[in-house]
């Protein structure tokens, strides 16, 4: 049975499922590499600087994006940037691995709609918010995961994406009931965890997926980037960034700040910038 055939035949959803849409997922046109293995790869510990520009420079689409990026007034600080060597150097790792994250995200979306262009239009701007937020909250509570904070964010949603591909119709009808993350027999967090698990993505990523809205926090790693997503996802939702109009269901933010070592005073001060971040960021991408 095809995945259309199934995506009617019930309102909710199993892992196996899922994790076929998953794989669907990261399909890349012509047989190119996909969005998992670009990710994986630009995300490696200990990626050097002439790594990452020739994994950069390999994927055409990819490289125009970064260089449109370095040339835009948002980030245009040093002249014009022709190549991209030197548009590494003048936007950093971090941010170079930022827009590659959101042209990852933007491949899926575009190939895999599977909802209104509204509808996406706002998921796209929550994760991008979402991410910009944890970036900010790393650079104050964990400098050397900025990356890895910004790629959290721009995934968090993931889950979402393969809701709306298999259960388009389920999904439309919750929404207009207000329901901005249903249940389809799986929480938009579980599909997203296995989702990162079909990308064969790093574990703390799964588990920060997997726990990013509510409930106690993983140990190490994963637990430090799934506090500082869960507090960019309700920044986001606070400064108008949500999936929907009501969306302000985020529990466990104390929890998540102790673990983060910050207090209302840091979200208020990402808060007040958040919104010129994320237009800036989307212009340039744009």
């Amino acid at each position: 049975m095809s995945i259309a055939t199934l995506s009617r035949s019930s309102a909710t959803l199993d892992d196996a499922e899922v994790l076929a849409q998953a794989r669907a997922m990261n399909l890349a046109p012509g047989g190119g590499v996909g969005q998992a293995q670009l990710m994986a790869a630009l995300y490696r510990p200990g990626i050097s600087l002439p790594e990452l520009t020739a994994l950069i420079a390999g994927e055409p689409a990819l490289a125009l994006r970064t260089l449109k990026v370095a040339n835009s007034a948002y980030y245009r600080r040093c002249g014009e940037v022709g190549t991209v060597d030197r548009a590494v150097q003048v936007l950093g790792a971090t941010t170079v691995k930022g827009i590659a994250a959101a042209a990852c995200l933007d491949r899926v979306m575009t190939a895999h709609p599977g909802m209104a262009a509204a509808e996406a239009a706002r998921l796209r701007r929550h994760c991008i918010a979402a991410a910009l937020a944890a970036q900010d909250l790393a650079r104050r509570c964990a400098p050397t995961l900025e990356a890895e904070a910004f790629m959290a964010g721009v995934l968090h949603e993931v889950g979402m994406l393969v809701f709306w591909a298999l259960r388009p119709d389920v999904m439309a009808s919750r929404l207009s009931q207000g329901d901005t993350h249903p249940d389809l027999g799986i929480s938009h967090a579980h599909c997203g965890q296995l989702v990162m698990q079909a990308w064969q993505l790093p574990a703390w990523l799964q588990l920060t997926v997997a726990h990013h809205h509510d409930g106690a926090l993983p140990e190490g790693m994963a637990g430090e980037m799934c506090a500082i997503t869960r507090l960019a996802d309700a920044l986001a939702t606070r400064t108008g960034h949500g999936i929907g109009d009501d969306d302000d269901d985020h529990a466990d933010m104390d929890l998540a700040l102790a673990r983060c070592g910050l207090v209302d005073a840091d979200l208020d001060a990402v808060a007040a910038e958040l919104p010129e971040t994320v237009e800036g960021f989307l212009g340039a991408l744009s």
